[in-house]
């Protein structure tokens, strides 16, 4: 949510995160192409949440 209130500005702990695996570069070019909507997004964390479990 903090990410929410700046503009144009990563969070610190995620430029190293996205930079080690290739298949997120690869999601959020493709979320960016295809112009993905917050509703898509939520399908995605959805499916994360499945995956690792909410946090």
């Amino acid at each position: 949510m903090a990410a929410l209130t700046r503009v144009k500005t990563v969070s610190p702990d995620l430029p190293e995160y996205i930079m080690e695996k290739d298949l997120a570069r690869v999601a959020l070019r493709r979320a960016k192409v295809g112009n993905l909507s917050d509703e898509g997004w939520k399908e995605v964390i959805d499916l994360i949440n499945k995956k690792v479990g909410d946090e």
